[in-house]
């Protein structure tokens, strides 16, 4: 797995959620409140968004089922928290697998400042 990969399935909220969330402990923020943040994003994806999201997919052809609907608009704190066990278990942490794909130094302290604005 790729530090760099999303679960995400769309792009926009769902794939920035995700993807500050796999980024965020290599610049020292707490893993469990990453995994809490993460979590939380999902009421935020209720309503509207979720509703244009799977009507473009019905548009296909394609049924919805709770599944479905679970990988577009859930946020299960367990899936972030396997996915960052699997960098952590392959690279030693968040950081060192950043690092391993080319992050240098000044693009880290660019990534906290944006985080952590």
């Amino acid at each position: 797995m790729s530090c760099a990969a999303s679960s995400a399935t769309s792009r926009g909220i769902r794939a920035s959620a995700t993807s500050a969330s796999c980024r965020a402990p290599s610049i020292g923020v707490d893993r469990d409140a990453v995994i809490e943040d993460y979590a939380a994003t999902e009421e935020h994806l209720r309503g509207p968004w979720t509703d244009a999201f799977l009507g473009r997919i019905r548009a296909h052809g394609i049924q919805i089922t709770p599944a479905l609907t679970e990988i577009v608009a859930g946020s299960p704190p367990e899936a972030l928290d396997a996915a960052l066990a699997r960098v952590e278990r392959e690279h030693g942490s968040v950081l060192a697998c950043l690092r391993a794909h080319g992050l240098s130094d000044a693009e880290r302290d660019r990534l906290a400042d944006a985080l952590l604005d």
